[in-house]
């Protein structure tokens, strides 16, 4: 495993880890989620190791150790601009995986991206539908609370339903990387917006795709997964959902399976 940090957009200084092999098969760039950090997905950058794939991650501004407020975002773009910066520093072909709010940012990020640059998509538990108990009231207000308090900590994330490990449970809620504190006003107003936009486009992602969500999962709606691998134009497009899991896939009981479902789908798509 490597660390290192590199500097893009705003100056921000951005936490990165690659997990490298010699003579890789394939490589994979992660995205990460709401409020965590990419060092929570080095066992599975691991696994992935011992299959000949290698791994790069990067914490996404103001999570982790890279660099910005805890938890906020001025624009969702500039995610989007992030992944891109970082998928620069790669010079070979990769398969994208983005996790939860990650996923929303990856799959606004390949919109369109069809050929060898990108070998495919991997979904993984995406914020790709509103919550039905979000009502439209709150909706409304959202960019409007977003503007006038943009910094504003507000509801904080149920953490429930992430795992039904409780030793990864724990080990989340005693991490000092994590961000704990309420959604920023701006950054759910961004995530709001990016989610109506990313519906509109999902006809114009045209990669291989694997799409999994835990059936379980109610911190993100698996009828988003569902119409993202309905939608997409994608010849090659698998849909996984996993009964009764819950929302971080590979912190369940049972990672290896998730894992090796990876694994085996990137391995059939890396030639």
């Amino acid at each position: 495993m490597k660390t290192s940090n590199t500097t893009l957009s705003h100056n921000t200084n951005i936490h990165k880890i690659e997990w490298l092999v010699s003579d890789s098969k394939a490589h994979l760039l992660l995205v990460h989620g709401y409020a965590e950090h990419s060092g929570r997905y080095d066992h599975f950058a691991k696994f992935l190791n011992t299959k000949g794939i290698s791994v790069t991650a990067y914490d996404q501004r103001g999570y982790g150790k890279s660099n910005g407020l805890k938890g906020y975002v001025d624009r969702f773009s500039t995610y989007i601009s992030d992944l891109k910066q970082i998928r620069a520093q790669i010079k070979r072909p990769v398969f994208i995986m983005g996790h939860s709010m990650g996923g929303l940012v990856a799959a606004h990020y390949v919109v369109g991206k069809m050929g060898e640059d990108i070998k495919g998509l991997i979904s993984s538990s995406a914020a790709l539908e509103l919550d039905p108990k979000l009502s439209p009231i709150l909706q409304a207000l959202a960019p409007i609370l977003g503007f006038l308090f943009p910094k504003l900590p507000t509801e904080k994330l149920d953490k429930t339903y992430l795992t039904r490990d409780p030793k990864v449970l724990e080990d989340y809620m005693n991490d000092p990387l994590m961000y704990l504190g309420g959604t920023r006003a701006r950054t759910g107003a961004e995530m709001l917006k990016a989610i109506k936009q990313i519906r509109l486009d999902f006809d114009k992602i045209d990669l291989p795709l694997l799409a999994i969500h835990g059936g379980g999962d109610k911190l993100t709606m698996p009828g988003g997964t569902k119409k993202l691998h309905t939608d997409a134009s994608s010849t090659d497009k698998t849909l996984n959902i996993y009964p009764d899991l819950y929302h971080e896939l590979i912190h369940e009981p049972e990672k290896n399976m998730i894992m090796n479902d990876i694994a085996n789908w990137i391995l059939e798509r890396s030639n």
